[in-house]
Parts: C-alpha cells; structure tokens; sequence
C-alpha cells in the first residue's frame, strides 16, 4: 500500500491493489470558487479540480459525472455562502466543520490518468523544480508523446489560473490562440523591456531647447545640472557651453539697435540668419544641393497690447511709458524650390515659437505709428537680396518672400486709409450696402487680397455679431436708441451673459488694459457647440453652424475648394439677410462672405497658415521674459536683454530641437470637409 499527499493543496491520492481513493477538502473547492467571478464559475471549478488531480485526458462519461457532483457541491456553497449575507467571516466560522469535510472523487481515478510513483529503493528522487534541464526533458516525455501541444497549452493554462496567477494563464491563452506573429511581437517587447536604457547626457543645442521649453532662469538650470551630476550621471553640459550656443541663435549684435524704448534687428540680418538656421536643420536630409535657388515664404504684421509692467527704471523723455508696447514679428512658414517642391515646413505656423521679432517699441499702438513703422519695413523688404548658404561646397541662393497677413482690421483700415471702421476697405462697401444681396458695383482693389482674412479676429467678430443680434432681439433694431430700449438690450445681454456663465463661458466682459473677454478660446467653443448656442441666444442653429463651418474651414491650415467655399459663403449670406436683415452685416463677416474665396484664392499658401495667432500670442510670452530673462539694471539692459531672449526662444534650430506639445485633434465636421480639396 502507498499514499501520496499533497499538503499544500490538501488532495490526498490513497491506493492499493484493491481500492483506490481520491479526496479533496470541501474548502479547497469554496476557496478557489470564491475567488472566481460567477460568470462561469462552474466550468472554471470542474478544469481546477481535474488539475489538481492530474487529469488530462477527455472522457465524456466521467467528466458529466464529475460536473452532476460539483454542481450540486457549488450550489450547496452558494446557498450556505448567501445565508451568512456574503460575509467571509460568518461563513468559515459557521461552517468549519462542513468545509474540513472531504469530498470523494473516485470518478476521477483511473491508472492512465494518474501517474505511478516509484515504489523501487535508492537515493530520493529531485522534484521536477530542482531537477536539472536534461532530466525535466526527461521527466515530460511521456506527456510530449500522449498528448498534443494544443492539450498541454490548455493545461498548463488551467493550472497557472487555478494556481491564482490569471495574468500569466491571459497571457498564455493568448499566445496559443492568437497568430505566430503575436509571440514574436511579445519577444520583442520583453527584450526592449529587459534592455536597459543607455544614458545619453544632452548636447548643448538640446540643452538650449530644454532650457526654452520650460521657460527656466540660468540659476534654475544650473541647480539641475549640478542636482544630477551628484547623483552619478552629467545629464547637462555646463552652462557656459549654453551660453555659446546661445550667442549662434541671433544676428550679429552690430545688427541690433536698441534705445530706452525700443530694441530692433535688422530685417535683412533677420531673414539670413532665419535661413541659415533652417538649412542647417534639413541639410543632407531634404536639400538637393543639385538645385541652386529656393525662396523661404514668410508671413509678417504688427500689433499693439496694453497692460505691460511699469518699471521704476527713468526714461530720457518723460512723457514716455512703458504701459503700452508696439511689436512687429515675423514666421517662417515654408521653403520652396524652383518648382513650388516644399523642402522645409513650419510645423506650427499659428505657434509663436516661430515668431521672430523685428522690433518692439513702448509706444501706444496709433495710425502715426502705424504708417511710419509699416513703411520702414516695407523699404527694407525692397532692398533685401538673396540669402547665400554654402552646402558641402555648393553656393545656394535663398530669396525671401514676405506676405504682410499677421494683422487685425484696425491696421488693415489704417494702411488702405479707410476712415470707417464699418466700410469694407476691398469693395468699399458701406454698412447699408453690405446687407444687400444685388450683385456688386463697386470697384474691388484686388491689391486688398494680400492681407488675408486674420482668421483669429474674424473668429471673435462674427461671434460678436451673432451676440449683438441676441441682445437686440427684443427690439430689432441695429442702432439702440431710447432708454426704454437701452434697459431692454441690457436685461437682455445680462441674462444671455449669465447663461453663458454657466457652461463656462465668460462673455463680452471689459479686462482692465486688455480690451474684452471675447477670445479665440471662447469663439471656438461658441461655434462649437452651436445647439448650446442657439438655446441661450435665440439665434437659427443652422445659421451658427454654416458661420462655424466657415471659420473651421478657413482655419484647417488645409487648401479650400474655393468654388464650393464661395457657393455655402453666399448661402449663409442669404440666410443671414433674410433673418436678420435688420442688423447691418459687420465689415468682418461682409469681408469673408463676399470676398473670401478671392482671398484664399489669391494666397500662395493655405490661408489657414496666415492666421495673426503666433503674433497675438506673443504678447503673452513677452510679458513673462520681460520679467524673468532681463536684467533691470537700466532700461537699455532690460531692451536688449529682452531682444536676445525672443530671437533665442524663436531660433528655428533650437525650436525643432524643442518637443512639440501634444495638440488636441479635433475631428472636422463633415460640412466643413466637403470644403476642403481632396
């Protein structure tokens, strides 16, 4: 007689040559079915059971008597388990006794399916975890030659599960179910993740990147390289190697004027160093040497901001201040050959880490300054040459091609002196006359194409139109007159002001030195949700829908088909007029409806690249290296300072160098894809 006992486990095996005997403890079975979900709780207890008990082989007869027994053995424990209201606690102290109890499987017993252990004398065997590589081989010998591998794989997953290691059985069900290319795949994975990481410190160009990206102070950057080369890895070059590099990333300092009020470069000094900064990112990957000229497509503007630091630093005149600021930048935006090929392109034309600034003066943003500062840039557009960049021994030549879109309609009136902010400055199209929808007889100055649409601004004022024909509602009216309509408009637009307060949007609200809460944030979500939109202003949905199909459109950065742009243009044009006709079309929404598809057009480059943003946003980063990347020591340090801070953080370079921050995709709408091209 022999008996073999697993103790861990609590399966006994008692054999002789007359009786043979298998046994589980009943709380082996409740352990292992509350541990599995209920969701075929039952299959899951039966694969346990034959594991435990080393059986392999399908014997239809045995196992419907082995599923009869331990469904009525699973149905006692639920019975007993609700009972005691699923309390681990109450159930095992309540039913110790029943659960120490062994249940018979001698149905299972059968001398193929259990193997004989060795009754034969001399030294104690190895289990098979301590046996050798060779003698495991040995040992599974007869299960390679019984069974196949699709039987063991399914074993061996059903023991790890019943074992409680479920994500290494996931892990083998889905090897052995899945394609041969999954296994691999897995290979591979692990590999890389055994693989460890090779340090590689920073370049000193990289470094600068990393410098700019997270707006750190030289102090800031020296605690970190020292933090780090502490802790056993140099992760950053020293500083003063940051500080060469940053010397490469502006024109020579001779090209940089700077005053109490202002700091400016030379445009031309500008444009080459932009050039070669680029070609030194695309040499020997996109530049065909084998072609000499290229022309680098710039768009350029100006704008004036308000609310800026005042400084106790003394100014030569007295009557000067630095509350206000005037700048005028620049963005690359592509690099074309002979052919119109694009060999480098600005990855985010409406960012402003591409935008370089000209000039920057602290003067309040007038038609004066306007005109003047326009007109010495202009000049030295007409006197630029081409750039030349040696490229492994071949002279290439550069033109620079400068597009004036980066501007608001306030500068655009002020160029083409149009008087009225309500007169279109393309068609001359007074306020009357832009509700009309009798073919044009004006004049149009096809020149006016150039300026673009400024899509930002054009975001914000047809949401302002829209919001002023909410407002007026009540009374129909374009002009409020009298008071009894004057409080009716205010009640009215307090109301819609609250309502759009609380989806979180903060509407028409004055921001001390810095104009209104209509922002290109707020307009975008205005036109994005327009059902919302047209509950809390009671204006046609349709209308808000084809007005944001338009501006997305504009703003894709994609090519339009200006054929079927212009027909839902005039459409919406329609629409418009015969609903509200009483609200004289802006100057704005007249110059996108009627002369839109010109514009686009006329453009070289998709006119959603020639959006004014990168401009606009500037003014906030000059805001914060005004204060944190310039000394104080007198107004000329601060400029110049200032100056070299926003060429080094604009530096085309250094900016690829920089990661790009993740941009939420927003789906278009299918409307606003049937007006792109394919």
């Amino acid at each position: 007689m022999y008996f073999l006992c697993f103790e861990r486990l609590r399966v006994v095996f008692f054999m002789d040559s007359s009786n043979r005997d298998a046994r589980m403890q009943r709380k082996l079975i409740f352990e292992f079915w509350h541990s599995t979900p209920a969701k075929d709780r039952l299959n899951e207890v039966i694969n346990f059971v034959k594991v435990q008990f080393g059986v392999l082989v399908q014997n239809e007869e045995r196992d419907e008597k082995l599923k009869a027994f331990l469904k009525k053995e699973c149905e006692k424990i639920r019975v007993k388990w609700v009972r005691k209201q699923r309390r681990l606690d109450l159930f095992l102290k309540e039913h110790e006794d029943w659960l120490n109890e062994d249940l018979n499987f001698n149905m299972l017993v059968a001398p193929e399916d259990l193997s004989q252990p060795s009754t034969s004398g001399g030294r104690p065997q190895k289990s098979f975890k301590e046996s050798s590589e060779k003698s495991k081989k040995r040992k599974v010998q007869h299960l390679l030659h019984n069974y196949s591998s699709d039987e063991l794989t399914f074993a061996t997953q059903v023991s790890v599960r019943a074992s409680g290691k479920r994500d290494a059985a996931t892990i083998i069900q889905e090897l052995s179910t899945s394609s041969p290319k999954r296994a691999t795949k897995y290979k591979k994975a692990r590999k890389i993740l055994n693989t460890p990481k090779e340090k590689k410190p920073y370049t000193p160009d990289e470094a600068l990147a990393f410098f700019i990206s997270n707006n750190l102070t030289v102090q800031t950057y020296k605690n970190i390289q020292q933090e780090a080369k502490e802790r056993g890895f140099n992760a950053y070059p020293c500083y003063d190697y940051v500080a060469k590099v940053k010397k490469q990333c502006y024109p020579p300092v001779e090209n940089i004027t700077v005053t109490d009020i202002s700091a400016e470069v030379k445009l031309d000094a500008l444009l080459s160093h932009t050039a070669l900064r680029i070609c030194k990112d695309i040499i020997g990957e996109r530049l065909d040497i084998s072609v000499l000229n290229y022309t680098l497509i710039y768009k350029w503007g100006c704008d004036g901001s308000s609310g800026h630091s005042l400084y106790k630093q003394p100014f030569e005149d007295p009557d000067s201040t630095d509350e206000y600021m005037f700048i005028i930048s620049l963005v690359p935006i592509r690099l074309v050959n002979d052919e119109q090929k694009i060999i480098w392109e600005n990855p985010r034309p409406s960012s402003p880490r591409f935008c370089r600034v000209i000039k920057f003066i602290y003067k309040k943003e007038t038609e004066a300054l306007i005109k003047e500062e326009c007109q010495v840039i202009e000049k030295q557009i007409m006197e630029l040459e081409p750039t030349r960049v040696e490229v492994k021994g071949v002279a290439i030549s550069i033109k620079h091609n400068l597009i004036m879109s980066m501007i608001d309609g306030k500068v655009c009136n002020v160029l083409t002196e149009n008087k009225s902010t309500q007169r279109c400055f393309i068609c001359k199209a007074t306020s009357k006359e832009m509700n009309s929808l009798q073919p044009m007889v004006r004049e149009v100055d096809e020149s006016m194409y150039a300026f673009g649409i400024s899509s930002l601004h054009a975001y914000i004022r047809t949401m302002e139109c829209l919001l002023n024909i909410s407002y007026r509602m009540d009374i129909r009216e374009w002009q409020v007159r009298g008071e009894q309509n004057k409080k009716i408009v205010k009640k009215t637009k307090e109301e819609i002001q609250n309502k759009f307060k609380g989806i979180g949007l903060i509407i028409d609200k004055v921001k001390p030195g810095f104009g209104t809460s209509n922002d290109g944030n707020t307009a975008r979500a205005f036109f994005y949700n327009c059902a919302t939109t047209a509950q809390i202003t009671n204006i046609d949905e349709n209308l808000i829908h084809r007005f944001g199909t338009i501006l997305a459109a504009i703003t894709s950065g994609y090519e339009i088909n200006t054929e079927k742009f212009q027909e839902f243009c005039h459409e919406t044009r329609v629409i418009y007029v015969n609903l509200y006709g009483w609200y004289n079309m802006p100057a704005t929404v007249h110059k996108i409806l009627v002369h839109g598809a010109s514009i686009i057009k006329n453009c070289i480059i998709p006119i959603g690249q020639m959006s004014e943003e990168a401009s606009e946003a500037k003014n906030k980063e000059i805001r914060k290296a005004r204060l944190g990347h310039t000394m104080k020591t007198s107004r000329y340090r601060t400029n110049y300072d200032l100056m070299k801070h926003l060429l080094i953080s604009s530096d085309p370079y250094i900016t690829l160098l920089r990661k790009l921050p993740r941009k939420s995709t927003l789906r278009h709408d299918k409307d606003v894809l049937t007006l792109l091209k394919d």
